[in-house]
């Protein structure tokens, strides 16, 4: 199941306990995003994971940058916010490894995954449809 950002409810908050963010391996606004995610993390006390998947190790860099300044707009006493790269590795894979109960998954509508040679689909609706969890599309970039 896919859900736009407007049709978050406050029960899906509640029965939340970790806001999976993926954080796209291109530019992205860290204070337009850190601050979306905190307006939503932060009144329900939910912890953050930003997870970043690159397409190989030469890119770490770049993303743990822009991990490291989405941490510190959301830093918060009252959440738990982490970070973690991981290359080479599908969103799927990277998400099976770190998937714990009551996570819901935060991606950009813009994301897409391969779907065949040449063709591409909207990663919310992958990643739904693979992982059988909730998966809350909010514009990133």
């Amino acid at each position: 199941m896919f859900i736009s950002q407007e049709a978050l409810t406050s029960q899906q908050l509640s029965n939340a306990k970790r806001l999976i963010v993926l954080v796209p391996d291109t530019d992205v606004d860290e204070i337009a995003l850190g601050r979306r995610i905190w307006d939503i993390a932060r009144p329900a006390r939910i912890d953050v994971m930003y997870l970043c998947v690159v397409r190989h190790w030469g890119e770490e860099l770049r993303a743990t940058r822009t991990m490291a300044k989405l941490l510190s707009m959301t830093n918060d006493p009252m959440i738990r916010t982490e970070t973690l790269v991981k290359a080479e590795i599908s969103w799927e894979k990277a998400i099976k490894e770190i998937q714990r109960p009551g996570d819901l998954i935060i991606c950009d509508a813009s994301q897409a995954i391969p779907n065949r040679i040449f063709r591409r689909k909207p990663l919310n609706k992958g990643l739904s449809n693979m992982l059988q969890m909730p998966v809350i599309t909010i514009p990133l970039i």
